[in-house]
């Protein structure tokens, strides 16, 4: 019986194609994705379990990257990257509490608009 590579020696052998990749175009990517197929081929698998991917996930965050399933692609985003991106949070007690009400009354669709800029949020109750 042939060895299955571990989640960790798995997420090696993904960074090792990255580092591949990169030596060959000269760049230094901090952003890829690789296919579920392309992974399933590197960890010797038939099918990829959940909770091998879970712990895939938990070896990749370990050697600096974030991992997160996009249709049928695992996304990889080096740690150091997100650093420089903008937070937001929810200090904003009034927004978010009116953003809660929105949900509990069932008015996701207004808040779906908001979103993609067909509407604004409303901070004075309509009701």
């Amino acid at each position: 019986m042939k060895h299955l590579p571990t989640s960790y020696e798995t997420a090696t052998l993904v960074l090792h194609l990255l580092k591949t990749y990169d030596d060959e175009k000269n760049k230094n990517s901090t952003r890829f994705r690789i296919s579920r197929r392309s992974l399933r081929r590197i960890s010797l698998r038939a099918r990829l379990e959940d909770a091998f991917v879970d712990e895939l996930f938990s070896e990749l965050a370990g050697l600096g990257w974030a991992a997160f399933p996009i249709d049928d692609n695992i996304a990889l985003v080096a740690n150091t990257t997100v650093e420089d991106w903008p937070r937001i949070g929810t200090k904003d007690r009034e927004v978010f509490t009116k953003i809660l009400d929105d949900l509990e009354q069932g008015r996701t669709q207004k808040l779906v608009e908001v979103i993609e800029g067909r509407s604004k949020l409303n901070l004075v109750d309509e009701d």
